[in-house]
């Protein structure tokens, strides 16, 4: 193993560690269960491990679908096609966040949101000037 991967393995579980003991709301809980329920000391240990277990995997796997598979795919779609049509479609963020209020959180669509969608959309095509051909690397975007 490399010093630069053992070195983020340790700040890694430092982190962890720190993170755990300086927030109480991770073990308070359990302590209260115990406590209400009248558990050993050995059951809310093991109760409290097999839950840290969880918050760990289910942090990864956000980690994994928030994080790292976007930016493969956004990479991906960039070595797919244009730079200035990539450029063109990541400035296009805003709609798709206005969509998901929209759908999502019943947002309603003000003038303002309309005008402002509008002059930024042209104002991005005329400075970028983007080469649309369909493709792949258009989705990964």
């Amino acid at each position: 193993m490399s010093n630069e991967i053992r070195l983020l393995l340790i700040a890694a579980a430092s982190i962890g560690f720190f993170h755990t003991i300086l927030g109480p709301d991770h073990y308070v809980p359990f302590i209260a269960m115990a406590k209400a329920k009248k558990w050993s000391y050995l059951k809310t240990v093991l109760i409290t491990f097999l839950c840290g277990i969880g918050h760990v995997g289910s942090s990864i796997v956000i980690g994994l679908i928030g994080g790292s598979i976007p930016f493969l795919l956004f990479f991906k779609g960039l070595q797919m096609t244009s730079g200035t049509t990539s450029a063109f479609l990541h400035k296009t963020i805003f709609l798709y966040a206005g969509v998901f209020a929209i759908v999502m959180l019943k947002e309603r669509i003000s003038k303002g949101f309309i005008i402002g969608g509008l002059l930024i959309l042209a104002g991005n095509y005329l400075m970028i000037q983007p080469q649309f051909k369909l493709s792949a690397g258009h989705l990964f975007v």
